[in-house]
């Protein structure tokens, strides 16, 4: 048997390298054969990207009139310039911008989650409310509807809560200020395992309740009133924090036991009544799988296409 899989092996490594490269005839067959269905939803996504388009115009020319009227002569010449960039396709391509990568890149973490966090998806996720949750559009972000958590919180029981990693969780978030605390946080036996906190001034830290209270505070800093996308991975060697899309710094965690627990959002002791002043536009979550740094400004771009 050990001859018979040799035999082939040497056979293959012996062809020139030419031939490795050439595409084989039975992968351009299947290249061709789905070559229809890849032209039919290029078309139907031009159709759906040109009504976008013409929203955009429709939009400015309202702007343009409305600034004609007033006698803001400045910003209606700004607003015509605009209206023949839109009318070219200019801020299209802006929006439009796709590549493979973007198309396939979920498929990369297909065991994590992501979700607008307005009612109806977060119900759908198993999320379950913990005091007087408002909901409500936002026109901040895309007019998307949002969880305003004032003196409330989200929580998902049974959850597999890796402490020691990798986990990754990033939410479009927009701290107001006041009291500090958790903004998201692992719950385990009754007790803070894990949170990620502002301070009340909009600086972050990590929490560790076991063993041992532990507060470690960074540098990093949520801007007060504003939303930002905020998302982090820890492992072993500790907890990465990323801020828009790019990395902000790393802040030292204990490790402790893999084991099922309750995730929290915005509250800052497990089923207490202690919250932080806080909105959230979209939730993500990856467990099991490490996330790479380049990932998550690809992650910011496709989240906030969920606040809508």
């Amino acid at each position: 048997m050990k001859t018979c899989l040799i035999i082939p092996l040497l056979i293959l490594s012996c062809l020139p390298a030419s031939s490795a490269e050439e595409t084989p005839k039975v992968v351009r067959d299947i290249i061709e054969s789905v070559r229809p269905n890849v032209d039919k939803a290029r078309q139907e996504y031009a159709k759906k990207a040109k009504i976008e388009n013409d929203k955009i115009v429709a939009q400015i020319k309202k702007a343009l009139e409305t600034a004609t009227k007033a006698g803001k002569f400045d910003e209606a010449i700004a607003l015509k310039a605009a209206l023949e960039k839109a009318g070219n396709g200019d801020y299209l391509n802006e929006l439009l911008n796709v590549s493979a990568t973007d198309l396939l890149g979920e498929e990369e973490h297909g065991d994590g989650e992501v979700m607008a966090a307005s009612r109806t998806a977060l119900q759908a996720a198993g999320w379950k409310l913990q005091g007087a949750v408002e909901f409500r559009k936002d026109p901040e972000v895309n007019g998307g509807e949002v969880a305003i958590l004032k003196g409330a919180a989200l929580f998902k029981d049974n959850y597999e809560a890796i402490r020691n990693g990798p986990m990754f969780v990033s939410m479009w978030v927009k701290y107001e200020g006041g009291v500090g605390g958790s903004i998201f946080g692992i719950a385990q036996e009754g007790r803070d395992e894990l949170s990620l906190i502002t301070l009340g001034d909009g600086r972050l830290a990590t929490f560790s309740g076991w063993p041992g209270a532990a507060r470690i505070p960074s540098t990093i800093a949520l801007a007060v009133g504003r939303w930002a996308y905020l998302g982090c991975q820890w492992d072993k060697a500790g907890m990465t924090i990323y801020l828009d899309g790019k990395e902000a710094g790393k802040v030292p965690v204990p490790a402790l036991d893999n084991r099922i627990g309750r995730l929290e959002i915005g509250v800052n002791s497990p089923g207490g009544d202690e919250y932080v002043n806080l909105s959230v536009g979209t939730i993500r979550i990856i467990a099991g799988k490490p996330v790479a740094p380049e990932a998550v400004a690809r992650f910011m771009k496709s989240d906030s296409r969920l606040l809508k």
